[in-house]
């Protein structure tokens, strides 16, 4: 957790694997956010034959701070059939 800015992350699956994911901005002890930040991407990333492979998320300070605040990106990975 710092104020680095902007913050972006993937999470992988194997291939076709992701049925689905998320992402949250949290600010220190896993409160809300500092003013100001908020999240700029959360969707699933490059898709085979139809199917995601992971998920992306991204946040970034659209008022700067100097308040520490974290970006989390989650996956559910399955087999689909």
């Amino acid at each position: 957790m710092d104020s680095v800015d902007p913050k972006s992350f993937s999470v992988p699956c194997p291939a076709g694997n992701a049925i689905g994911g998320g992402a949250v901005v949290s600010g220190a002890g896993g409160g809300a956010p500092p003013a100001g930040v908020s999240l700029f991407r959360s969707e699933p990333t490059l898709i085979v034959d139809g199917l995601p492979t992971g998920w992306a998320g991204g946040a970034h300070e659209s008022v700067l701070t100097v308040d520490s605040w974290s970006l989390t990106v989650f996956v559910l990975c399955a087999t689909v059939s």
